[in-house]
């Protein structure tokens, strides 16, 4: 599981991806082998990072959403299950985290030099509790 930083809310998402580490990351594990170009990552609606993904060499696999209120053609909707299917292991690992009192909580402003510290360490913490995958 990748863990970056946190960010303010003011960020938006294509904002965050080069800062936070993930694109050399991703770099490495194609280098490395354990990615192959044209695999697929998965992110949410929001990360409008098509242009990054491609440009390390991956496709971007965002859940497909209408913009109004008429249906989403067949298509949309058989990959929206598709990636549903495999996003709810990522909700999943998320919830995990959110199971710690100390980042699910509202946090003083006497930890904002620490916070970061305390998500990396809670991130990798939950990589110990029981596996999200039965």
């Amino acid at each position: 599981m990748f863990s970056s930083a946190l960010f303010t809310g003011s960020m938006s998402e294509k904002e965050i991806v080069r800062p936070c580490g993930i694109i050399p990351l991703l770099e490495q594990l194609i280098d490395s082998g354990y990615l192959q170009r044209g695999d697929g990552i998965m992110a949410d609606k929001g990360f409008l990072i098509e242009e990054e993904m491609r440009a390390v060499g991956l496709q971007l696999n965002l859940p497909p959403f209408s913009r109004s209120k008429r249906q989403m053609p067949a298509g949309d909707v058989l990959v929206t299950k598709r990636i549903a299917k495999h996003r709810v292991h990522v909700e999943r690992a998320i919830a995990k985290i959110k199971k710690f009192k100390i980042v699910s909580d509202k946090n003083p402003n006497t930890r904002l030099g620490i916070i970061n510290h305390i998500w990396y360490v809670v991130s990798m913490l939950s990589n110990f509790q029981p596996h999200i995958l039965k």
